[in-house]
């Protein structure tokens, strides 16, 4: 029999040592052996550690199965190498656990790590498929917004190519009239023309495929003024009134700008969805601080969300829109935790709805 004594504040206890979990037959007086193979036909790995006593307690036939295919070591000190090498002391483990991605071979492994008297245990789950199919949904979500952000990119750059060829155009005809000054006048036109032209350019660069956040410290302001350059452009062409930031926003926040551009293009895209049955169309951002986050609300006049929609919204593949996928929300949750911030929706129907994003001001710890 496995001493237990360090994990009395559970209640629980193993018959067997860590090598042949619940044998059949204690699983008639055992319930707890019931629910740990219920676990095993789910998938999930159950693994329960011994800190103090520097033992392993118990490992589920799923975790032989997850981690034995490329011989995984399943002794204490492999174990804690492989699963535990990026958590803290046992101390600061939270109740709510530690959620940690394991890249094994050619498969990925979820685990988290719940603390547990004396010990940890530790639930394994499979979650290369569930990641492959999170890559095509936001491959699929990217190509959608490249479609948002290129009506108002096509709208944007007739513009200074105009200017710029009426600019050549006249140099051309008055080259030999126009003095040193006029010429180096129409010149500076011309480059700052080609420099917004560059921009759109360089947001372009903000749908290239990534996985990891490239953290770093953006001027809100500056990002909302030149974000809105291009997709504002296309709003208000669809007559809606688009009001920008009035108060502070010289705060700093922590955000990857190609992650943080895709989140804005996915709300703003739902916002304009929200109000093609209005006759006043309008969305306000608006910006404040709150402690250490800095809060953006979007907010527009539109037909609303139900309370009942509401606890779906970030439910992927649930959607009331014709034609969609329901993944642009769980979409923008991702990308904002990764950055670590946050997004909240409050909505009533038939009024608007606001969408908070919150952003860190100074550089976390980075998850593993």
């Amino acid at each position: 029999m496995a001493d237990s004594k360090g994990f009395g504040h559970s209640g629980l206890e193993f018959f067997e040592p860590a090598s042949s979990p619940c044998p059949s037959r204690v699983l008639s007086d055992n319930p707890q052996c019931l629910l740990l193979q219920i676990l095993d036909h789910t998938g999930i790995g159950v693994i329960l550690l011994d800190l103090r006593g520097k033992a392993v307690i118990l490992n589920t036939p799923g975790v032989f199965e997850l981690l034995s295919p490329k011989g995984a070591p399943f002794d204490y000190e492999g174990l804690c190498q492989l699963l535990l090498s990026s958590v803290p002391e046992k101390e600061k483990i939270p109740e709510q656990g530690l959620r940690r991605i394991l890249e094994l071979d050619d498969r990925i492994l979820g685990y988290t790590v719940y603390p547990f008297g004396d010990g940890c245990c530790i639930l394994v789950k499979d979650v290369t498929q569930a990641k492959r199919l999170e890559a095509i949904a936001e491959a699929v979500n990217t190509m959608e917004n490249i479609g948002y952000v290129f009506s108002g990119i096509r709208h944007e750059m007739g513009n200074p190519l105009n200017s710029i060829k009426l600019t050549l155009e006249v140099l051309m005809g008055n080259f030999q009239r126009f003095d040193a000054l006029r010429v180096q006048s129409y010149l500076e036109r011309a480059l700052a023309e080609m420099a917004r032209i560059e921009f759109l350019f360089k947001s372009l660069k903000s749908f290239s495929m990534f996985d990891k956040p490239a953290l770093e410290e953006l001027v809100l302001g500056v990002f909302l003024k030149n974000f809105l350059a291009v997709a504002g452009t296309d709003l208000k062409r669809r007559g809606i009134r688009l009001t920008e930031p009035t108060a502070d926003v010289t705060h700093t926040i922590v955000a990857d700008p190609r992650m943080l551009y895709q989140v804005l293009l996915n709300v703003l895209a739902n916002a304009e969805d929200a109000l093609v049955s209005r006759k006043e169309k309008a969305i306000a951002l608006e910006v404040s601080r709150s402690d250490d986050m800095v809060i953006l609300d979007i907010v527009d006049n539109g037909c609303g969300i139900s309370e009942e929609k509401l606890q779906n919204l970030f439910h992927p593949f649930i959607t009331s829109k014709a034609g969609g996928t329901g993944l642009g929300l769980v979409i923008c949750k991702k990308m904002l935790t990764a950055m670590q911030g946050d997004i909240q929706i409050s909505s009533k129907e038939g009024v608007g709805t606001t969408v908070r994003l919150l952003f860190p001001t100074e550089r976390l710890e980075p998850p593993q």
